[in-house]
């Protein structure tokens, strides 16, 4: 049951992130979700989106979040998938862009073959998928200026749900 739920974290995490002001105040942080997948993220910005402009005024956001919640996830946030039908479906509103794939061999819940299957993404989705996303991410494949260690640790340990290890 566990593997099925391993999203929450993930989704939970990423609603402190995009209400708490923290994306405004360091726009160059970067998260990434991995081991979630990323079918849910379409729901969760569009909620989002409807909490802050329906409520802001009363929710305590006015001044933290001046714009809508999923502008800073188009900026400022990665998904990471290996296998996820509903998601790669919905990549226009997942975000092209904010998406990479993940491999995690040997790992219970893997998908691990030498040739990883991306399923029905055109030959350009998948390059970026598999190259340029990645690239543009701090940790990713370039040497590119990263986030302060505390705070990527911080969205490490709350999308593991306070565990497992700070990112290197």
């Amino acid at each position: 049951m566990q593997a099925t739920l391993s999203f929450n974290n993930a989704m939970a995490s990423m609603t402190d992130f995009l209400f708490s002001g923290v994306l405004v105040r360091f726009p160059r942080l970067t998260l990434a979700y991995s081991e979630g997948q990323m079918g849910w993220i379409p729901y969760a910005l569009e909620r989002a989106d409807d909490v802050w402009r329906e409520h802001r005024a009363w929710g305590g956001v006015r001044d933290l979040v001046p714009e809508p919640p999923s502008s800073y996830y188009y900026r400022q946030i990665f998904a990471c998938f290996f296998r996820d039908k509903h998601g790669i479906a919905s990549l226009d509103t997942v975000g092209v862009d904010n998406v990479t794939f993940e491999t995690d061999y040997p790992h219970v819940d893997s998908t691990w073959t030498p040739r990883p299957s991306p399923g029905t993404m055109s030959p350009g989705c998948r390059r970026r998928r598999f190259t340029r996303s990645c690239a543009a991410m701090p940790s990713g494949c370039s040497a590119g200026p990263r986030p302060r260690p505390g705070l990527r640790r911080t969205a490490a340990l709350s999308a593991a749900g306070g565990r497992g290890a700070p990112w290197t």
